[in-house]
């Protein structure tokens, strides 16, 4: 909940800029990077981008409001857009010193030095993670695809916090252990996509859990 008036300022005050410099520049197109986020804690899985969002942070209202202006600017203006809800995106050059870092770069962090790898909670909670190539993918589909409309980008599939911990120590080799600690007040517990609706117009994941990890930990290695 920090700085929620500068989140509105920058995401939709932003996105507003930059819709009507797209009409005032004739840009042929807007592709909007939404987020899983407008989804909430609602306990419905899949999530489908039929459901109501259920934004729960201003970060999450503010990409709703951006789908809307994203929206209203295709069926009043004639602007071609398309939103992509994300879900947990990871790849090489995550920072993992980010106050916004995910867990995959800071398990990897750890696992590489051979450090404790701290769980919230009991770990079972899910996510869908989808490697970066699958996201620019999806971004090169709805260049041509998908005016109009919202699509989820993820991997269609559930994988605990604990898998992807174990995943990493295995993959890297580490000596590292799990310590869990005391869940999260707010912590979604799962979070799964459907992607039938993206599915239709092309979209294929093409890279697996072990896939891209692999990827992810040689980057990190050499980097």
């Amino acid at each position: 909940m920090k700085n929620p008036v500068r989140t509105i300022e920058i995401n939709t005050i932003g996105t507003f800029n930059i819709l009507e410099a797209a009409i005032s520049g004739n840009v042929k197109k807007v592709i909007l990077a939404s987020s899983a986020a407008v989804y909430g804690d609602s306990p419905e899985l899949p999530k489908k981008e039929i459901m109501t969002p259920v934004p729960k942070s201003p970060y999450a209202i503010s990409k709703l409001d951006c789908e809307y202006a994203a929206r209203i600017y295709f069926e009043e203006h004639g602007l071609k857009t398309t939103s992509l809800r994300y879900f947990n995106v990871y790849g090489p050059r995550q920072d993992p010193t980010s106050p916004y870092a995910a867990a995959i770069p800071i398990f990897l962090q750890k696992a590489l030095k051979n450090q404790e790898i701290r769980i919230y909670g009991d770990g079972m909670q899910t996510r869908d993670f989808v490697f970066v190539n699958d996201v620019v993918q999806a971004n090169e589909l709805v260049m041509s695809k998908g005016d109009g409309k919202t699509f989820n980008v993820a991997n269609g599939i559930a994988t605990s916090i604990n898998e992807i911990a174990e995943k990493i120590i295995n993959q890297t080799g580490s000596k590292s252990t799990i310590v869990n600690e005391k869940e999260r007040s707010g912590d979604i517990k799962h979070s799964v996509a459907d992607i039938t609706e993206i599915s239709k117009i092309g979209f294929k994941p093409e890279y697996d859990m072990n896939k891209g990890l692999k990827n992810t930990i040689e980057w990190y290695r050499n980097c």
